[in-house]
């Protein structure tokens, strides 16, 4: 009997908190965006000299981070910049005179109304300069000063409310405008190197923010200083994920241990949008096995030429930085490499009878795997597309706080299109997709799968 095809689509989730405890979404967004150490860095990587700062990712016109930061965190931005986004240890730290001033939300009655009529503004597309300016006015008083200067109130109660704002905003930050913008500068980077410049150090502060917390979970002895060439920055990256994989290797609530267990009674190929190499050193994959959509660790891209390679492979006066695809509503496909690679992916759905989604919180910015997950749902089985009522859609929601639930389901249901069934328990019956089970869920689905 032939074995049945299981593709896995890996997400940050997997490599996260109770796995490996790497950062976020969002602590990946306030790492890049802070920039810390990046100018020492960048210059350990790229001879020659260089406009690139410590400073963080924020200029004094760049409204719209906080304007987009506000939309896509719901239209209850109020609720957002309160208390409520932050977890009972946060709760603690505040003053009492806070907590009475600020139950509702962190933005004064004045702030708010800014907000309101820039938001108008926005939707209608009106010419209202007064709007604008507020807009900007609080922009600057509220995140770029605070963040970029570090300058505060002198007023206590003030500064601690500004502090609160900004830990909120740098949690949950959207610069997708502002990295798109970005992008189209590489096309010429001798004829735009100050915005050249701007798009490098945000590849090396995303980069940076995951080499720090690797770092980070090295035993004190094992820690490393920051790399003062190529070759040091190859060998740390690889000894760090040797000793954490050392490390997890016998953990049996482990997402990858238990693919491994199962991986003898399936045919397995994986997608992930990781930049570690956890999945396939651990599940013991072949390299034809699995794809690494968002790029890798240990791949660089030339800023000339875009050729996409280990540091080996690049000459020293060679600038490069590294292959990664950060968060952005715009994926700068612009090698073949990453051509064969999305090609590859869509072949292994091509064959697949199951898809498993692990650790990934399925969102319209990630369009392109969303557009991959429908082709699978829409042409892989003609014989299901006759009769959609036997393949479902499983969303597991066992990790979401009951008022979440509703808005998960929904947008599912939106980048679906309401075309297939949504269920929350498993019905050996079905054929469909997987999403975001636990490890015991997952452990119960692969023995099912293998008994059908």
């Amino acid at each position: 009997m032939s074995l049945k095809n299981i593709v896995f689509l890996f997400g940050a989730g997997v490599e996260g908190k109770n796995q490996f405890d790497l950062p976020s979404g969002m602590e990946f967004k306030k790492g890049t965006i802070v920039s810390k150490n990046i100018s020492e860095f960048y210059k350990a990587i790229n001879k020659g000299d260089s406009t690139i700062n410590n400073r963080p990712l924020l200029h004094h016109n760049s409204t719209s981070i906080l304007y987009q930061t506000l939309i896509e965190n719901g239209c209850d931005w109020r609720k957002v910049f309160s208390k409520e986004s932050m977890s009972e240890e946060d709760e603690k730290r505040f003053s009492e005179d806070f907590k009475k001033e600020y139950s509702e939300t962190f933005f004064s009655i004045e702030e708010q109304k800014s907000i309101e009529n820039y938001l108008k503004y926005k939707r209608n597309g009106n010419k209202d300069s007064e709007a604008k300016n507020a807009f900007r006015n609080l922009y600057k008083s509220l995140i770029y000063n605070p963040i970029k200067k570090n300058e505060f109130p002198e007023d206590n109660l003030e500064k601690e409310r500004i502090q609160y704002i900004d830990e909120i905003f740098l949690q949950r930050v959207c610069f997708f405008s502002y990295v798109d913008s970005c992008f189209n500068y590489l096309r010429k980077p001798s004829e735009y190197k100050r915005e050249v410049d701007n798009v490098l150090k945000l590849y090396f502060s995303s980069y940076k923010c995951m080499y720090d917390s690797l770092n980070e979970k090295m035993n004190k002895q094992d820690m490393k200083d920051l790399p003062t060439d190529r070759n040091a920055l190859v060998d740390n990256i690889k000894f760090f994920q040797n000793k954490i994989i050392e490390n997890k290797k016998d953990c049996k609530e482990l997402y990858y241990n238990i693919i491994k267990k199962h991986k003898d009674k399936f045919n397995i190929n994986v997608i992930t949008t990781n930049y570690t190499e956890f999945a396939e050193k651990i599940i013991e994959l072949d390299s034809s096995q699995i794809k690494y959509l968002h790029g890798k660790l240990d791949l660089f891209e030339s800023l000339e030429s875009k050729k996409i390679a280990p540091l080996s492979e690049f000459s020293e006066d060679e600038i490069i930085f590294p292959y990664i695809l950060i968060q952005s509503g715009i994926k700068p496909i612009v090698s073949p490499f990453q051509i064969k690679t999305f090609s590859d992916a869509c072949n292994y759905l091509k064959k697949a009878d199951y898809l498993i989604i692990l650790g990934y919180g399925l969102n319209s910015d990630d369009e392109h795997i969303v557009t991959m997950i429908r082709y699978f749902l829409d042409n892989n089985n003609d014989d299901n597309k006759k009769n959609n009522n036997n393949f479902k859609v499983y969303n597991f929601i066992f990790n979401y706080k009951n008022k979440y639930i509703d808005k998960k389901n929904n947008n599912i249901k939106n980048l679906f299109k309401d075309n297939y069934p949504i269920a929350y328990e498993l019905e050996n019956k079905y054929k469909g997709v997987f999403i975001n089970c636990d490890c015991m869920e997952l452990d119960e689905i692969l023995n099912e799968l293998n008994n059908i």
